[in-house]
């Protein structure tokens, strides 16, 4: 496999000519164009449009028709990058930078390689030119797709894993609490890394997580889970086994098929902007028949999808406000939901914020509303730290979240936006008690 710095080469002032199984090609210039023609959702064979649409290249097929599997690697757990858009794309996603990720063991019609073909050249054959005579136009690229999956190991063999795994991170402990159970998925993610996609360990690795993610209610774990099992497994009833499971344990065993449709959706690895904000407002619709104290379980998906969603240029318009207002609604269940239970969902994590006044702060949250002021740069660049500062308390105030620092002698007021941290900050130990406006990045998790 080529590493992906390959998908990076092409000269951005010719346009892309991509295939998505159509009879016309999608002209993609930059960050996509308007389609034309009949999507046949399919592949199809290589250079069918070469005569009628050439490229200046010979570089048939790069962009659409199936997604390239790259060298390099994408996250924490060594999932593969896949570069160019498949022919089930919407003609903006089948451009070079396209990029996606997914379990190196994974299966499907919509991946493969591209394997440039060259002639051999024997030893007794004359020289091959050189200069100007030896540009020649470029090889035929070849695509191959990878299909099938991995079986379901059988219940002995799953069985045997389990009591490995129950000796080794006590899976059956009775007392297990949410937080423990978000701990041990954690561990256990650690040791999937290393296991084979397709092997016994591997698949019931997967399973404990998804069932642990159930218990401490992290929707976002249980879905990931599912889709890894889906991506590399043959599991027919997979559906199934998930929307009962997540119907019970959001306290809405009778509303099954109100259920199955989100989970199906999910299954399919929803990647498009408008795919995604349409999961993420289904997700809002189901929530209504979940118990009072899990809706905000579901809505914390549902923010996250359509967060996701949201973050593409592609959304305009109408589509864009819709998509803003059910944000503010996932948003409005959640913080419901932690004032009630004394917690700041939104705020927590790792910030890194920029004030207007040249200063940058980081911050550290944890869910129960602690902030651990981690340090502070100065316009000249100079880290610094300020002692009467380094430990403070998100609190809600009149509908606002705020926070004090020095005995009240700086005040923050906390609001989110999207997935930005927007802060107002009063010093009122300076003259006249200015106002510092700042905007707070998260920094992923490691």
């Amino acid at each position: 496999m080529r590493v992906e710095v390959g998908w990076e080469t092409t000269d951005p002032s010719i346009s892309a000519e991509c295939w998505t199984g159509s009879k016309r090609t999608w002209t993609v210039p930059g960050h996509g164009g308007p389609g034309k023609g009949m999507k046949l959702e399919r592949p199809t064979t290589v250079g069918s449009y070469e005569k009628e649409y050439p490229h200046p290249w010979n570089l048939c097929d790069m962009h659409g028709n199936v997604v390239e599997w790259c060298e390099n690697t994408y996250g924490a757990e060594n999932n593969r990058v896949l570069r160019g858009g498949h022919w089930a794309e919407q003609p903006w996603g089948c451009r070079s930078a396209n990029r996606a990720r997914v379990d190196p063991g994974a299966r499907g019609d919509k991946g493969g390689l591209r394997i440039c073909v060259r002639p051999v050249i024997d030893s007794s054959s004359p020289k091959p030119p050189t200069g100007s005579a030896a540009l020649a136009p470029m090889p035929r690229l070849v695509t191959v797709s990878k299909a099938g999956k991995h079986p379901i190991p059988t219940d002995d063999v799953q069985e045997k894993v389990r009591e490995r795994l129950r000796a080794t991170f006590k899976t059956d402990d009775p007392k297990l609490t949410p937080s423990a159970a978000v701990a041990l998925a954690a561990k256990m993610r650690t040791v999937i890394r290393d296991e084979k996609p397709g092997s016994p360990n591997h698949y019931v690795l997967l399973l404990e997580i998804m069932q642990l993610s159930m218990k401490a209610g992290n929707l976002d774990g249980v879905v990931e889970s599912a889709q890894r099992i889906s991506a590399v497994y043959e599991a027919p009833d997979l559906v199934e086994m998930l929307t009962v499971s997540v119907a019970q344990t959001l306290g809405a065993k009778e509303k099954t098929d109100e259920f199955k449709k989100v989970v199906t959706s999910e299954l399919e690895r929803p990647t498009t902007p408008d795919a995604l904000i349409a999961l993420g407002k289904d997700w809002l619709v189901v929530r209504k028949h979940c118990q009072v104290d899990a809706r905000h379980l579901v809505a914390r998906h549902a923010r996250q999808l359509l967060l996701e969603g949201l973050a593409s240029p592609q959304v305009k318009g109408l589509e864009r406000a819709e998509a803003e207002q059910s944000l503010q609604e996932a948003e409005a269940e959640i913080e419901l939901a932690d004032a009630k239970a004394g917690r700041f969902t939104l705020y927590a994590g790792k910030w890194v914020v920029k004030y207007d006044n040249k200063y940058t702060h980081e911050y550290v949250i944890t869910l129960d509303g602690a902030l651990a002021f981690d340090r502070a740069i100065s316009p000249d660049g100079k880290p610094f730290v300020k002692k009467e500062e380094q430990k403070a308390k998100l609190v809600r105030q009149k509908g606002a979240v705020v926070v004090s620092f020095a005995g009240g002698k700086a005040v923050e007021r906390f609001e989110m936006r999207g997935d930005a941290l927007v802060i107002e900050r009063v010093d009122y130990v300076l003259p006249k008690h200015p106002i510092f406006k700042g905007e707070g990045t998260r920094v992923p998790p490691k």
